[in-house]
Order: C-alpha cells, then structure tokens, then sequence
C-alpha cells in the first residue's frame, strides 16, 4: 500500500513538473491504468513513439492506432 502511494505521489509530482512522460511510466508501475490512460489521452501525438511505446505497456496498442 505505501508503495501504492509513492507512485501516486510521484505522479502528481511528474505532473506539476511537466514531465508528462515520467508520469505515466509512475502510473503504470504503480498499476495505476486508468491514470496512465488518461495522461496518454492528453498526449495524443501519433508521430511520438515513446507514446506509443506506453499504450503497448498498457496492453492496447491497437487501439492507439484506431484513430
């Protein structure tokens, strides 16, 4: 559980930051799917494969390149 937290913090923390990126490589340690979704999700950028490269960490690559 405080493991659980520290990602969450470290999100929130990325976040503030700017790092984007860095958050959602947190949310996805931390289990934290649906967080890590929804930073993608703000990050649409279809050129970028480090984004890519998340949504196949979260198990639906596909759906990144259904739009």
């Amino acid at each position: 559980m405080a493991e659980q937290m520290q990602y969450l913090e470290a999100v929130t923390h990325f976040i503030e930051a700017g790092e984007n990126m860095k958050a959602v490589q947190a949310a996805i340690q931390g289990r934290q799917w649906s967080r890590a979704l929804e930073i993608l999700e703000q990050q649409r950028d279809e050129n970028d494969p480090e984004i890519a490269k998340c949504y196949k960490q979260l198990g639906i690559f596909s759906f990144f390149f259904c739009f």
